[in-house]
């Protein structure tokens, strides 16, 4: 379904919206013909993460823009930021790297009704605009190498393919941008 994305308010996920967050991944997930490919965290992983500096962008349509997220049908889109460590630039073969630097863009999501819209890329950009203003100078995405939507997103804004690493959750290529230079 086409959207106004003038319509669109992007606002950052409170940990108290939590469940509504989770039930919202796996009900995208369901409607994937590769499930396997957005990631996804456990309830307590995600309070541990957010706890620990990660942030959730929702993308919603203004009229959510003081109402608590509680419905599934309140997100359009979803992306997250997780400040990397150094174990993480380990296992990711980017050890060149200063963990403090790094940003991860963990897993982003696009509702099912609103797939077509450019909303990945969207994500994307913002998420950078974020990770670049919290002073972060480089990005770090990881994704199964089979799915060419979120890698041709992501070289789309200049990430760049960088090595294949075998991970718990599968293989994934990780993808790498100094956001620094635009």
């Amino acid at each position: 379904m086409k959207i106004d994305k003038n319509k669109l308010i992007i606002r950052k996920l409170d940990i108290s919206e939590i469940d509504a967050y989770v039930d919202y991944i796996k009900y995208v997930k369901a409607h994937m013909e590769h499930p396997e490919w957005l990631g996804e965290f456990t309830k307590e992983e995600l309070n541990s993460m957010l706890s620990d500096n990660s942030c959730i962008y929702v993308w919603a349509f203004d009229e959510n823009n003081n109402k608590p997220f509680e419905e599934i049908n309140q997100f359009i889109a979803t992306g997250m930021l997780i400040p990397s460590r150094q174990k993480d630039l380990d296992k990711f073969l980017q050890s060149d790297m200063k963990f403090e630097d790094v940003i991860d863009f963990g897993p982003e999501a696009v509702h099912p009704d609103y797939i077509g819209n450019g909303l990945q890329s969207d994500v994307i950009q913002f998420l950078e605009k974020i990770g670049l203003e919290k002073g972060f100078k480089s990005g770090l995405a990881t994704v199964d190498p089979d799915n060419i939507y979120s890698i041709r997103n992501l070289l789309k804004n200049d990430f760049e393919n960088v090595a294949r690493v075998e991970l718990k959750r599968g293989t994934r290529d990780v993808l790498r941008k100094n956001i620094l230079g635009g």
